[in-house]
């Protein structure tokens, strides 16, 4: 039987022939084709070079070539195929030999070269149906975020062969990132069994949608797009969080609870004691509804209070407790209200304007040595314009500011702090006792939402025309709360 060409008896017979006859061009051209079949490209190239040097008319010019290109010597495989015009079967390796140079360059560029684009232009105007390099640029475009040109190249290759595997995810994900999550969705339904990825992309539009639903409040939509994300994608939290919070928005207390900004509220006490007044308590507990937000972010607010203080010396006109209700304007440090407030005697409806502010500027140098040898400055003002409307008290105005220092920070994050402050309170009537003003220092430690320390305050009243020296020591807090639920802000 015939001899394989593999087969160590083919070479030999080849030998053989070649003792006989060094000429013999088949012998050769076989010995050559062997070499290259075994990928000894460069003796494979030196056998057909010599073949092709005595008949270059010859098919071994394609031997030649074959192996030029295996050898990445693309410019002299070239020459010889332009020798060669006339063949047309040589003639139409040039453009498999020009593919085979630029898919060497492409190999040897990062993913993001800014010369893939030419390169692959250059490819697909050689042969239009090269998918390789059109997918290549079609991720291409999709990573510098030109999704116009990721989709027309991906839409190119779906076309050609919708069941390769990644065509119709490249696709469908440009069309997400086109805005166009409807065509996604059909492209992922019709072929997520061919790609695994396309179940989690669906997933992520239906979410999308969830996401855009909730934020223009159609929660019934929102419900039935995050239950569709949910169903691809079990584990994810978000999903599920998003589903339970569209279903709770459509409850009724919800539907309430999101007809309105908020419902802030506060508690401020103080607990003293001094050598004048003895020990005293005062404190207010604050409950509001912010209804809406005005134009310029200003907030209509009503509010329920109680207010209680009292003390052990010169208590007769300082105790009292009882409540109040009023409503504010709200923008930044600022609250202009009014309020209507009983107790036990005395029934007032008084306007204000109340103004708060705090500052803190950290001094110590992040992560350095060196800075300052303090933690920080800060510093509060406090203020309150009011009139009373039955015009018992008159107009008033009271207030502080406050400019401390935070020294250092103790175990249990308590800041050791020291301040200096000055105070005043002046009203047009019954202001014998009332008006008053003066400096004040400090010494606290501070943990919120507490603080407790000791204050040193000239009072000078203008009235009595006398300075009072006042040592005292205090327990104060303050706390604010939003009793409506975070998720529905």
């Amino acid at each position: 039987g015939r001899l394989k060409p593999e087969s160590p008896e083919f070479e030999k017979v080849l030998n053989e022939i070649l003792v006989l006859r060094p000429e013999d061009s088949d012998a050769l051209s076989a010995l050559a084709w062997r070499d290259f079949r075994n990928e000894r490209y460069e003796e494979a190239y030196k056998r057909f070079a010599a073949l092709y040097g005595s008949e270059p008319e010859n098919d071994y010019a394609e031997g030649m070539i074959y192996a030029l290109m295996k050898l990445k010597r693309f410019d002299e495989a070239l020459e010889v195929v332009g020798s060669h015009k006339d063949n047309e079967k040589i003639a139409s390796m040039g453009k498999d030999i020009r593919m085979k140079m630029l898919w060497d360059k492409v190999s040897a560029l990062a993913s993001d070269s800014p010369e893939l684009e030419g390169i692959a232009r250059e490819m697909l105007s050689i042969n239009p149906d090269e998918e390789g390099i059109r997918d290549i640029l079609a991720w291409w475009y999709y990573n510098k975020d030109d999704y116009e040109k990721a989709y027309d190249e991906f839409n190119a290759l779906f076309n050609r062969n919708p069941l390769t595997k990644g065509y119709s995810f490249g696709l469908a994900s440009s069309l997400v990132k086109l805005n166009r999550a409807d065509e996604a969705l059909e492209i992922v339904v019709k072929n997520k069994k061919n790609d695994e990825r396309l179940a989690a992309l669906e997933a992520e539009i239906y979410l999308d949608k969830a996401r855009a639903a909730y934020r223009d409040k159609k929660y019934g939509e929102a419900e039935t797009y995050s239950a569709k994300a949910l169903a691809q994608n079990p584990q994810d939290t978000e999903t599920r969080e998003l589903l339970e919070l569209s279903r709770y928005r459509q409850t009724l207390p919800a539907r309430a609870m999101s007809a309105i900004v908020g419902l802030p509220g506060f508690t401020w006490g103080n607990i003293t004691n001094s050598r004048t007044t003895g020990t005293g308590i005062s404190f207010l507990v604050n409950q509001g509804i912010d209804w809406v937000k005005l134009p310029g972010d200003i907030i209509f607010n009503t509010f329920a209070e109680y207010r209680y203080r009292s003390r052990s010396k010169d208590n007769r006109y300082f105790d009292e407790q009882g409540q109040a209700v009023g409503f504010e304007l709200k923008k930044s440090i600022f609250r202009l209200g009014a309020e209507y407030s009983w107790d036990r005697y005395v029934e007032q409806k008084s306007a204000y304007l109340a103004w708060y502010d705090d500052w803190y500027k950290y001094m110590k140098k992040r992560g350095e040595e060196g800075g300052f040898p303090i933690e920080g400055l800060s510093g509060e003002t406090y203020g309150k314009i009011s009139h009373d409307l039955e015009n018992t008290t008159g107009t008033s105005i009271s207030g502080h500011v406050n400019q401390g220092i935070d020294w250092f920070t103790l175990p249990g994050d308590i800041v050791f702090n020291t301040y200096a402050e000055y105070r005043f309170s002046f009203r047009t009537k019954d202001n014998l006792y009332y008006n008053a003003h003066g400096p004040a220092v400090g010494v606290e430690l501070q943990k919120k939402p507490f603080r407790i320390g000791m204050d040193y305050y000239w009072e000078t009243g203008t009235k009595r025309h006398a300075t009072d020296k006042k040592l005292g020591v205090y327990l104060r807090w303050y706390y604010d709360w939003d009793l409506k639920p975070e998720k529905l802000k």
